[in-house]
């Protein structure tokens, strides 16, 4: 189990790349500021929620991640790990590795089957791959 744990540390690491850049969804660039990668005011958290779940919805991968994180961490808009899986999923598809890594601890802490939580390391590896500079 520790090595899993350090592969996930190593992908996470790997995977990492700044939050906001310029010409991002202004709906986006909102939510951080509110959110501040849960730093922020936990009193703005539902209102982050909004304008990262307006972003999601038109498909910004980015925003996807941060519902589902908020779904997954903050319990000030509501734990709800279906939904957080759901958007962590959508955001991989859209090419974000680190909500592979987060279904990873989800599928990890929930005693999900080793296939699927492999399928989840496998594809943070090949987005990695396709990105190395990220």
């Amino acid at each position: 189990m520790k090595f899993l744990q350090l592969f996930v540390l190593w992908i996470c690491i790997l995977c990492w790349f700044p939050q906001a850049t310029a010409g991002e969804d202004p709906d986006f660039l909102r939510g951080c500021e509110l959110y501040q990668h849960g730093k922020g005011d936990p009193a703005k958290y539902p209102e982050a929620l909004q304008h990262y779940m307006k972003a999601a919805e038109r498909g910004h991968a980015r925003s996807q991640y941060y519902v589902g994180r908020m779904y997954q961490l903050e319990p000030r808009v509501g734990i709800d790990l279906d939904l957080a899986k759901k958007w962590y999923r959508s955001a991989g598809e859209g090419g974000d590795c680190m909500a592979w890594n987060n279904l990873v601890v989800i599928y990890r802490d929930t005693n999900v089957p080793d296939p699927i939580t492999l399928e989840c390391i496998h594809r943070a590896l090949e987005l990695n791959a396709d990105n190395p500079d990220v």
